[in-house]
């Protein structure tokens, strides 16, 4: 939660719609007033995409980040397009976006503890990305239990798959604890536009 409210200071909204935070506008501390907002430069607005990229799917190296890029380059859809593909086909990202876990540390933390497999082979990796038709299995909920009370439990702190828009690119079933990738997603819904082409700009440099 305190990484969530630093993210609502850092870029004055919530980074994700399921997330709740206690922190405000009206809740900010007594400032000196402001003559006005002073313009980002561009190569400001590349570092800000850049944070805002980081933030969205967690801390990741710059050679890290080019080779996706240099892999979404040849792909037949935008780099921008292309990349966010990529980093929504991640491992870690999954987990979160099904709602396995409630956010990307406790994704990381599944697999550390080797409770994820990947097509019957466990997987220590959280960046993996995935293709469609492949298939991962998490913990299940225990037979009878339900979404809500294993989020009342505390399993789901801040998020409730069962009161959201399951991923359509993925087929769960959260009893047996399967699921499957069944094709790369066509749209994605961000805060801010169009960050991913500046990010791109700012790791390319």
């Amino acid at each position: 939660m305190t990484l969530l409210k630093k993210n609502v200071q850092k870029f004055s909204h919530d980074l994700w719609r399921t997330a709740k935070t206690t922190y405000t506008p009206s809740s900010r501390p007594a400032q000196s007033p402001r003559k006005g907002k002073k313009k980002l430069s561009d190569y400001g607005k590349r570092l800000q995409a850049r944070a805002l990229l980081k933030a969205l799917y967690g801390q990741m190296r710059t050679k890290y980040v080019r080779k996706l890029v240099h892999e979404a380059s040849k792909m037949r859809f935008r780099r921008a397009a292309a990349l966010l593909t990529l980093l929504e086909s991640r491992l870690d990202v999954l987990l979160f976006r099904s709602g396995v876990a409630c956010s990307l540390e406790e994704a990381h933390q599944f697999i550390s503890h080797k409770k994820i497999s990947v097509n019957g082979y466990i997987m220590t990796r959280p960046k993996c990305i995935l293709r469609p038709g492949d298939i991962f299995s998490f913990p299940p909920l225990r037979e009878g239990s339900s979404l809500e009370e294993k989020n009342q439990s505390g399993g789901f702190e801040r998020f409730k798959p069962g009161k959201l828009l399951k991923p359509l690119h993925v087929e769960l079933s959260y009893t047996i604890g399967h699921g499957i990738y069944l094709y790369r997603p066509q749209s994605l819904l961000f805060p801010r536009r169009p960050f991913p082409d500046l990010a791109i700009e700012s790791f390319s440099q």
